[in-house]
């Protein structure tokens, strides 16, 4: 997964650090997954969707019962 930004010269010797390394794809990869992560909770809670964890604690089952649900 790679994703082109304009780079200033802190960030682009920043990356030339992280190749040097052999690291570069798994950070990069890495922090693509927690902003999407970080996007979905913010849009989750916008939208006012309860987790499945939060909603079997309510209910008292756990969450492989709540997958195992018909859905809506």
């Amino acid at each position: 997964m790679t994703t082109e930004i304009k780079k200033s010269g802190v960030d682009s010797s920043f990356d030339d650090f992280l190749r040097e390394q052999g690291v570069y794809e798994e950070v990069t990869e890495d922090a693509i997954r927690r902003v999407l992560a970080f996007r979905f909770a913010d849009c989750g809670k916008k939208r006012n969707i309860v987790p499945k964890e939060k909603t079997a604690k309510r209910l008292d089952a756990g969450r492989s019962k709540l997958n195992r649900l018909p859905g809506p």
